[in-house]
């Protein structure tokens, strides 16, 4: 089995390349004053597959099941980031809707975006301290 320190780098170069899709969204809606709906639709839906795998990934894929195991003290930390992905799955999903249903990017849904963007770098933030901190003993 890997090591914990490999599944703690191999998240954050996971983390980087979505990070990376990300910036290129902070790009398209702070570069454009309007943004038309198919184009943001498209580029949102594109954003959530890459989230959806990339959270499919550290839950599913071994990135959390190795600290299930050798760390038992961090389950309640685990579950909180579990229940983030969903969380920011759903609020994804409801901006998808809304600027779909919508006339393209209005100064409230980028609000809304840039709110979300930055919720998500915040999850990723704690996601690396979690598994840094997981990583720095080897128990198992």
């Amino acid at each position: 089995m890997k090591t914990l320190k490999i599944f703690a780098d191999q998240l954050r170069e996971a983390n980087t390349a979505f990070l990376g899709e990300l910036k290129h969204l902070e790009s398209m809606i702070e570069a454009m004053v309007a943004v038309p709906a198919a184009d943001l639709g498209r580029r949102l839906l594109s954003i959530r597959g890459v989230a959806a795998e990339h959270f499919r990934l550290v839950e599913e894929d071994g990135y959390l099941h190795p600290l299930v195991t050798c760390r038992p003290d961090l389950e309640s930390q685990r579950k909180s980031l579990i229940s983030d992905h969903h969380a920011l799955l759903l609020s994804l999903d409801a901006l998808i809707r809304d600027t779909e249903a919508g006339e393209g990017l209005t100064d409230y849904e980028r609000g809304r975006l840039r709110q979300w963007i930055k919720d998500v770098k915040h999850h990723e933030e704690r996601e690396t301290e979690f598994f840094d901190e997981a990583s720095d003993e080897e128990p198992c």
